[in-house]
């Protein structure tokens, strides 16, 4: 069953996404991504971008998760140009947020 958080995120959040032939997995999870407590995380071996949905028992903000989708998705991005860019956190941190800002603003 879905929790509040996950059904606001319906949408917004894509479930999955195809890069080169390979797919590539969106989880929500109500747990932090690694030890440092990230709300987010890309795993390019398994194919797979995590997004934490809760911190100390607390639901985040939606906005917060998706400003984080668009940071891994960054990450995602640059590292198939082949280039040591997607290990530059203030550079994909501003590449997501102009993802996030394209996004919210476009007008068809």
């Amino acid at each position: 069953m879905k929790n509040k958080e996950e059904k606001l995120l319906e949408g917004i959040i894509p479930k999955e996404f195809t890069l080169f032939a390979s797919k590539y997995n969106i989880e929500l999870d109500d747990k932090p991504t690694s030890e440092q407590e990230a709300l987010g995380l890309f795993g390019d071996n398994d194919k797979k971008i995590v997004l934490a949905i809760s911190r100390y028992h607390t639901l985040l903000p939606v906005d917060t998760v998706v400003e984080t989708y668009y940071h891994e998705l960054a990450h995602c991005l640059c590292k198939q140009t082949g280039n040591k860019i997607w290990k530059d956190e203030v550079f994909v941190d501003l590449l997501g947020k102009l993802f996030m800002q394209y996004l919210n603003t476009v007008k068809l």
